[in-house]
């Protein structure tokens, strides 16, 4: 998993490291970070959506998902 999030941008996967392994509230993010909390929220929707996408295709290239699983 950390190999996927160190594919991310910073700015998406700290907001998500934070959010969701740290459990640190999301108000409290915006505020460590210095952004508006609808700048963190727009960066934890597409850094998940990244995420998953890169999960993917890590699982792709290295052959963890069978044929059913593939895209």
């Amino acid at each position: 998993m950390w190999k996927v999030l160190d594919r991310l941008k910073p700015m998406y996967r700290v907001p998500l490291v934070l959010v969701h392994m740290e459990t640190i509230p999301t108000r409290q993010v915006a505020r460590m970070l210095g952004v508006p909390l609808n700048t963190v929220l727009s960066w934890l929707h597409r850094g998940r959506k990244l995420f998953e996408r890169e999960m993917w295709q890590y699982a792709t290239e290295n052959d963890l998902v069978g044929e059913s699983g593939r895209r």
